[in-house]
């Protein structure tokens, strides 16, 4: 087995492009099939839903706890990491708070993030699975529109790591309704308050993040 980031030689056996028919309520599977040389497998599948996503680039800038001793988080520090956050279902209620709200509750949710492979991002990946996620989209008062937080839900496994964007992002251009509410359309948003911390949330990393979304 090759360590981890290392190419190994692989022949893929499949047409390619691999035509291929999506029927309705009907999940349709798509494999490339490949061949190693030596020892080792992968399973690798292709997903296709209607939900919505977040995507973008973490930033991750200095520990939640600094003064700890070493850890598996010191590895992200000063790290570029690209993320995505797909989700199969949600619900979209219109609040009025501290001001007028989109706000979003998603569930059946996968992570994903990219990069160099990195140990403790596979765990958090696999750990946050399913983890019901809640963002909103708030109209200020010069008429454009921040992102007020992503906050995790209760988790199905009580393990599982924490990826939060604490407080309001800096306004970007977005879309009203008649009612003054932003419309569910794509946004990009830069926040400055972002944490990936471990089950305990006294270990983690902070940092900023720029976010793409889509319902």
């Amino acid at each position: 087995m090759a360590a981890p980031g290392v190419t190994v030689p692989a022949q893929l056996l499949s047409p390619n492009p691999l035509p291929f028919f999506v029927d309705k309520d009907q999940p349709t599977e798509v494999r490339f099939q490949f061949k190693l040389a030596s020892e080792g497998s992968a399973d690798v599948g292709i997903r296709v839903d209607q939900g919505g996503w977040l995507s973008g680039t973490l930033q991750f800038t200095e520990l939640v706890n600094p003064g700890g001793p070493p850890g598996p988080f010191d590895e992200l520090v000063g790290k570029s990491v690209p993320f995505l956050i797909t989700y199969e279902s949600a619900t979209i209620r219109k609040e009025n708070y501290s001001g007028k709200e989109l706000s979003v509750t998603a569930d059946r949710t996968t992570f994903q993030f990219g990069g160099p492979p990195s140990a403790v991002l596979a765990r958090a990946a696999v750990s946050m699975k399913g983890t019901p996620i809640m963002f909103g989209l708030r109209a200020s008062s010069n008429g454009s529109v921040v992102l007020s937080g992503l906050y995790p839900l209760m988790p199905p496994n009580p393990d599982a790591f924490r990826l939060e964007m604490m407080g309001s992002s800096q306004p970007f251009m977005g879309q009203l309704d008649g009612e003054g509410y932003p419309t569910p359309r794509p946004f990009e948003a830069q926040t400055d308050f972002v944490t990936l911390r471990d089950a305990s949330n006294s270990n983690g990393v902070r940092g900023t993040a720029i976010v793409n979304g889509t319902f």
